[in-house]
């Protein structure tokens, strides 16, 4: 894992810094790791490398105090990049600026890796690569047939985005996304990719909205704020909460997540229930309660809605990937 970083105030950042204790709740286990940081921790970044039998997945987490544009180098890679937290934009050589909001992803080829980005003031972002190797792409095109394009660019040695724009994971990608965190296995990994590519290959996502930093940040606060507001709310109730036009809010929102700001609520309780029926600790009744149904009916209809099968039967192939 290769990587250096500069910037105009600091110079180039020394790596291999200490890890403060707060950030060991960032470590995924048995992963080696990497640390830019100063004793004012004015700036901190976290690399992360993971491996297991077919891929290599790069967990980072940069932040920094003040407003700072940093230039990050690292080695050239074929990555599958998924943004978790915040929004980010990388300005890469020959693919010009590239804006991962959370939960966007795309396939990348960068042969000549330096990037550069601004980041703070009190600002930070968390993002995932997931190394990918010619013969797994390979492996994957007959599935997949739209690689073809993407893998000659990549035995060209040509920048390329496979997508010219972001896919937004769905619900069952999150899911595998939610299993990363916990155990990077190659099942776990592989699932993810092809969730990915199916996702990518039929994307219809007509993203033209611009969006500054301030409504993103304010896009981010209303989503936290579905999550556990429990009342009834009108678009209109939720804009003037949050200081945004109901009509920037509701484009700017579904620009992020994929669907309107009202389903948010829905989605995140659905998302939950479908960690909670793959981890097979629970029961049905169990799930209905962590998720606030008052009956394990009412939930067991609900998830069939969403996703086409009762919880606890075989999911049909289409809906596990």
């Amino acid at each position: 894992m290769y990587n250096k970083l500069f910037s105009p105030r600091w110079g180039e950042l020394v790596l291999n810094g200490d890890l403060h204790p707060s950030d060991t709740l960032l470590l995924q286990p048995g992963a080696t790791w990497q640390v830019a940081t100063n004793s004012n921790r004015d700036y901190n970044f976290i690399f992360q490398e993971l491996k297991n039998e077919y891929h290599t997945i790069r967990f980072y987490h940069f932040s920094s105090k003040n407003r700072e544009t940093y230039t990050w180098v690292s080695d050239a890679m074929v990555c599958l990049r998924i943004g978790w937290e915040e929004s980010n934009i990388f300005h890469l050589p020959y693919l010009g600026n590239q804006i991962f909001h959370k939960r966007d992803y795309n396939l990348l080829q960068i042969p000549n890796y330096s990037a550069e980005f601004t980041l703070g003031p009190q600002a930070s972002v968390s993002f995932i690569d997931i190394l990918l190797d010619e013969s797994y792409l390979h492996s994957m095109q007959t599935e997949f047939p739209q690689l073809t394009d993407f893998i000659d660019k990549i035995e060209r040695r040509l920048p390329a985005l496979y997508s010219n724009r972001n896919g937004i994971a769905s619900i069952e990608m999150l899911r595998w996304l939610d299993e990363l965190h916990r155990a990077t296995t190659a099942n776990t990994t592989h699932q993810l990719i092809k969730s990915a590519l199916a996702g990518l290959a039929n994307c219809k996502t007509n993203r033209t909205m611009k969006l500054n930093p301030y409504d993103i940040g304010k896009i981010y606060q209303v989503a936290g704020f579905m999550e556990t507001y429990t009342q009834t709310i009108t678009l209109k109730q939720l804009a003037d909460i949050f200081g945004l036009s109901a009509y920037k809010l509701e484009k700017g929102f579904k620009e992020i997540f994929g669907y309107p700001v009202l389903h948010h609520r829905y989605e995140e309780r659905m998302r939950k229930a479908l960690r909670f029926v793959n981890d097979k600790n629970y029961s049905s009744k169990q799930v209905a309660d962590m998720l606030g149904y008052s009956e394990p009916q009412s939930f067991s209809r609900a998830f069939r809605k969403r996703f086409g099968y009762a919880p606890y039967r075989n999911a049909p192939k289409k809906a596990t990937l």
